[in-house]
């Protein structure tokens, strides 16, 4: 088919739009733009080849100077969008959530965020659906000062549940995870795979973990 133009303001190098499928032949786009004052991540649905404006206009983001990492995106089971995305909020970047629900976005339980809100930068974050509606999401955060960490929580459209206590699943001998993917599994634990390199040798490995319900296994 024809190409259909998302938005004009969409640069090749502006944060990585993602296109997230909702299973029903539909499909939302989100992406940021910088509209001439600050950062601000956006959504519009694609159906039959046309885009619609999921958020009238306004940016589902707070809105800051430096640039929204548009990361992830699910459909919860009672048919809300979910996005996470990464933004500086005044003392880190820090993984942030939105929420779109009949057509209007919320911020996801910003008072009991998913990173822990002492620790460092957050990056490179992953989102599943899970079996039972809920959604999964994986990300990385430096704790203790230096050293990145790979996390799991589990989000059902309110609240955010660990899903391995804040333990990390890598080695402090292994540099920044980078590349993560979260599968959901049936039986509801994750597959979770990333890369990162060894700090002694300098090779990059590829790693594999299986996350339960409050645990790694």
């Amino acid at each position: 088919s024809a190409p259909v133009v998302a938005d004009e303001g969409i640069q090749a190098d502006h944060r990585r739009p993602l296109l997230i499928p909702d299973g029903s032949g539909r499909a939302t786009l989100v992406y940021s733009r910088f509209t001439g004052t600050a950062w601000h991540l956006f959504a519009r649905r694609l159906e039959n080849g046309v885009f619609t404006d999921m958020n009238g206009g306004n940016a589902i983001d707070s809105g800051v100077d430096t640039p929204v990492m548009v990361s992830a995106g699910a459909h919860l089971g009672d048919g809300r969008l979910v996005v996470a995305f990464l933004q500086d909020n005044g003392f880190r970047q820090a993984v942030l959530m939105s929420v779109c629900s009949n057509g209007s976005w919320t911020t996801a339980s910003p008072e009991s965020s998913m990173d822990d809100p002492t620790g460092g930068r957050s990056d490179a974050v992953a989102m599943t659906a899970m079996p039972n509606g809920s959604v999964a999401v994986v990300f990385v955060q430096t704790v203790a000062g230096a050293d990145s960490r790979l996390f799991a929580s589990a989000f059902d459209g309110t609240n955010w549940t660990k899903m391995n206590g804040g333990a990390a699943i890598d080695s402090a001998d292994l540099g920044f995870p980078t590349r993560i993917t979260a599968v959901a599994r049936q039986d509801g634990r994750l597959l979770v795979t990333y890369l990162e390199e060894d700090n002694n040798t300098g090779v990059q490995r590829v790693f594999a973990a299986v996350v339960g319900a409050s645990s790694i296994e």
